[in-house]
């Protein structure tokens, strides 16, 4: 099945931009990606125009209905607590949350050990 065919699950992601944050939803993540960092047509005109973006948080939500109303909601926090509260929405409705941030910090810092 490819990734933006009907029955492809949805995701809600959360970039992450110098002193900026995005939050969107889409059932092709990689494309997605490429088309908010310019690479590809189709990227919303925020990003276009604040990158470098890097993907900070990312979530399997499922089904496309869902996936828009947890945007939505996401959307509502503001700016860099975005990410925690991005964390604490996809734990309270069940959803695999992978924290991209706190796996960068965990490598450049030798894994907590």
């Amino acid at each position: 099945m490819r990734a933006d065919s009907p029955g492809a699950p949805w995701y809600c992601y959360l970039l992450l931009a110098p002193g900026r944050t995005y939050v969107g939803a889409t059932n092709n993540l990689p494309r997605r990606l490429r088309q908010h960092r310019g690479e590809l047509a189709g990227g919303a005109k925020y990003t276009t125009r604040h990158g470098p973006w890097r993907l900070g948080a990312y979530a399997l939500v499922g089904q496309k209905s869902p996936a828009l109303r947890f945007e939505w909601r996401a959307k509502r926090a503001v700016g860099r607590e975005r990410l925690t509260w991005f964390g604490d929405l996809c734990l309270s409705n069940g959803l695999l949350f992978i924290n991209l941030e706190q796996l960068r910090f965990e490598i450049a810092h030798g894994g907590g050990e």
